[in-house]
């Protein structure tokens, strides 16, 4: 039984779905935050779901994409030593807007993405495993190095890794674009001459805190927070002046994606991008908008982006999405009728 703990969420919790879905036996656990929720109570969650013994692995945030909060993730590493299971984290913005320590944290697993906070191209991320798990996780697609688990040890056709076999079973999978991880050294060199990975949280931090408080001020809402817990690293999140759609509708889903729709065409149209989305907060959902503090950003950018943020939300307040939603199924209908019309072989029926 795998144990996962989020609050909206997003891809890995689609992760989590596909391998229950592909998985005979696998069931998983899922810890709903209800944010905001102080780290105190997120360890009471984990560790009264320890309790139960059939659970073997903890997946969790290093840092959760939405709301774009730190998590306790090292504490929650420790309930699991505690209880002699595994720990995945998924630290996908982790890597230089936190600062790491693998042998404090003792995670069993570790990934992480570079190219959010490391100024490195997509495609280019970080695996860690405990040495003596390394034997559990293999490559997709298999290469030369593969190692198998009942048959006599091959030497791989391509020369062993320093780092060992494992490593080797990673480095060379076919077809693969090298220039990603080619770039790690000119990045973190990059890192360095801006003064080091610590200078650039301290100034994206204290911008993020800066720039929160600006955006709540100028929306007249407010910033997710909790006394006690320190949510804010890089990213920040603040409520909108915008209502969801009446939850009670049989459309209200539809509604939602359209509403959602038309502020992203609206916040594209103005240059503008930060980032949206619906929270559930107490039983109820919410607009918020998570801000991104990089150091090519100042306070005025934040300005400037919640300005053009609070005139959308108010010009979609006083839309209809029911009424774009009935308008929407007519069209579709019409254009899926003008394409029979267009078909050959109705043509000829």
């Amino acid at each position: 039984m795998l144990s996962s703990i989020q609050s909206d969420g997003g891809a890995c919790e689609k992760t989590v779905q596909y391998l229950c879905d592909t998985t005979p036996g696998l069931k998983t656990i899922k810890l709903e935050l209800d944010y905001p929720i102080s780290d105190a109570k997120i360890l009471e969650l984990t560790e009264s779901a320890l309790a139960d013994t059939n659970i073997k692995l903890i997946l969790m945030d290093a840092i959760s994409s939405l709301p774009g909060v730190r998590f306790p993730w090292e504490k929650v590493c420790g309930l699991c030593r505690k209880y002699n299971r595994y720990s995945l984290v998924d630290g996908a913005h982790a890597v230089t807007q936190i600062p790491i320590d693998i042998t404090q944290s003792k995670p069993d697993f570790f990934v992480s993405n570079l190219h959010k906070w490391s100024y490195v191209p997509r495609g280019c991320a970080v695996l860690y495993a405990r040495r003596e798990l390394q034997k559990l996780l293999h490559t997709v697609p298999i290469g030369h190095g593969y190692i198998s688990s009942t048959q006599p040890f091959v030497v791989s056709p391509i020369s062993t890794s320093p780092e060992g076999q494992w490593v080797t079973e990673h480095e060379w999978t076919g077809t693969i674009d090298w220039s990603g991880y080619l770039s790690v050294s000119a990045a973190f060199e990059f890192i360095q001459n801006c003064g080091g990975a610590e200078k650039i949280r301290e100034y994206c931090h204290n911008l993020a805190v800066k720039g929160g408080e600006r955006a709540a001020e100028i929306l007249g809402t407010e910033v997710l927070k909790m006394d006690g817990s320190e949510y804010t690293a890089n990213m920040v999140n603040v409520r909108l002046p915008l209502d969801v759609p009446d939850e009670k509708s049989d459309t209200h889903l539809k509604e939602l994606a359209a509403q959602r729709d038309a502020m992203l065409d609206m916040l594209f149209d103005r240059d503008c991008f930060p980032y949206p989305f619906v929270m559930t907060r107490r039983g109820k959902k919410e607009w918020w908008c998570r801000y991104s503090a990089q150091i090519y950003l100042d306070l005025d950018d934040f300005e400037k982006g919640t300005i053009a943020l609070k005139e959308i939300c108010k010009d979609l307040q006083q839309m209809d999405f029911s009424k774009r939603i009935r308008k929407q199924t007519d069209e579709e209908i019409i254009e899926e009728m003008e394409n029979m019309a267009l078909d050959p072989e109705a043509k000829t029926s």
